[in-house]
């Protein structure tokens, strides 16, 4: 195995640490993406539940027209039935003097 040795003019007793990069200032950023992402996603979440409780009401109001549409059409129904019937009994009781 190769040995690696340092460049020459290298004394290790010198070597001082380095400031790392993860500093708050690298972090501050990263809260504030994390914080906007959030609000978005909160923004998000009241828009999606606001357009599924205005379909409900929208779906509501649907059923409720339909519901009382079918009510009308047996409401006519019943009475066209009343008519016929009313017709019938009168057409038989029509007595025809000569």
């Amino acid at each position: 195995m190769r040995k690696i040795s340092p460049p020459p003019r290298f004394d290790p007793r010198t070597v001082q640490p380095v400031d790392s990069r993860y500093t708050d200032y690298a972090t501050r950023p990263t809260l504030y993406q994390l914080y906007c992402t959030l609000f978005l996603i909160v923004i998000i979440t009241d828009v999606a539940v606001a357009a599924v409780a205005a379909a409900a009401a929208a779906a509501a109001a649907a059923a409720a027209a339909i519901v009382v549409v079918v009510v009308v059409i047996i409401i006519i129904i019943i009475i066209i039935i009343i008519i016929i019937i009313i017709n019938n009994n009168n057409n038989n009781n029509i007595i025809i003097i000569t």
